[in-house]
């Protein structure tokens, strides 16, 4: 079991390398998307800046709370689309029988196919949320240590949810218009204060779009340390990449080939 760990993360920090190298062939266009990606951030927060300019907290969030909000879910995003950026295409992959490429390979094909290539943008969404986590005051080891550690369980939950609506492909077929309604929801309950919606959305935020786990429980974490919290985030991480990659393969004995003939080296 632990020899298969270390070929997966062998397998995606060969990836990682490779992405990147290639994203730096053209630096300009690289610096100008992570910049563009970062102004654009920087608008939504300049919303929140004026509301708070009026009032000191709202439900119990002050701005700053809002910014390490913000933050935590740009990196988590960030992380997840920097190594695992063709995940959002596997539907795609699956409906046009591109994945018989993925198939070929003796490698997990999860890993082969989402890590396969990276969102460049998604650079300045990691730089984005490491500013905010700066700007937000009060940074101390502890703070930056939960902040690191939330960052990669949020990617990997963001990366398995997203894995798990793919997926959907292997059981109904096109899934397109799914797919870009349950992102843009995601993205969005992300970016609010959980105290704000009513209680019944709590069941929402810790199931069909777990944002308590990716965000909520983690801000809460840092705001004062909770080993109940902190342990539930691990486990749920833990428990949904394993229902994601249950799913997938599940779905992968329905599917069906699309009888191409390339290969990917």
């Amino acid at each position: 079991m632990l020899m298969e760990v270390k070929k997966h993360i062998k397998l995606l920090s060969k990836y990682f390398l490779f992405n990147l190298k290639c994203s730096l062939e053209y630096r300009v266009s690289f610096i100008t998307q992570i910049i563009g990606m970062v102004i654009n951030n920087s608008s939504f927060l300049f919303f929140w800046w004026v509301i708070y300019s009026k009032v000191s907290s709202i439900k119990g969030y002050t701005f700053s709370d809002v910014m390490v909000l913000w933050g935590l879910a740009a990196s988590t995003f960030g992380f997840a689309y920097i190594l695992f950026g063709n995940v959002n295409n596997i539907s795609e992959v699956i409906t046009s029988g591109s994945l018989d490429s993925f198939l070929l390979q003796p490698k997990d094909v999860i890993i082969n196919a989402c890590g396969s290539k990276t969102e460049v943008s998604a650079w300045g969404d990691l730089l984005y949320g490491i500013i905010l986590l700066i700007l937000s005051g009060n940074i101390s080891f502890y703070k930056a240590a939960m902040f690191l550690l939330f960052t990669i369980t949020g990617g990997i939950i963001f990366f398995s949810s997203i894995l798990l609506v793919n997926s959907l492909a292997l059981y109904i077929g096109n899934i397109e218009g799914t797919k870009r309604i349950y992102s843009s929801f995601f993205l969005s309950l992300s970016t609010y204060p959980d105290s704000i919606f009513p209680k019944l959305m709590q069941i929402v935020f810790f199931s069909i779009l777990p944002v308590g786990f990716l965000v909520y429980l983690p801000v809460k974490v840092m705001r004062s340390f909770n080993l109940y919290m902190l342990v539930a985030v691990l486990l749920f991480t833990a428990a949904y990449l394993a229902l994601a990659y249950f799913v997938f393969y599940r779905g992968l004995r329905r599917y069906e080939s699309g009888n191409l003939l390339d290969s990917k080296l």
